[in-house]
């Protein structure tokens, strides 16, 4: 996540092209929909593997800054877990 400046919200862009190529030919996707600036702009993203499941994302106008904050909700499950073990031994 962050604040990529490249107006997003404009998809004739060729630095937006050429942003939203990259994520599809990795399998990642930009969930933020909404203007995050001030001026209108989509600059600030989110980005998540295509297979996440985002369950909400509010973007509330700006209050403090230029840009808004991001909230985003995931639900995110753990692939592989992993036991741990305890070990005491001495110097």
């Amino acid at each position: 996540m962050g604040d990529v400046n490249l107006h997003l919200d404009v998809p004739t862009d060729a630095s937006t092209t050429s942003f939203s190529s990259l994520l599809a030919a990795n399998n990642l996707v930009q969930v933020v929909q909404s203007p995050t600036h001030t001026a209108g702009h989509l600059l600030d993203i989110v980005v998540v593997d295509s297979d996440t499941t985002v369950t909400s994302v509010n973007v509330p106008p700006p209050v403090q800054s230029d840009h808004s904050i991001i909230d985003v909700t995931f639900d995110l499950r753990c692939a592989n877990h992993y036991g741990s073990t305890s070990v005491t031994c001495r110097a």
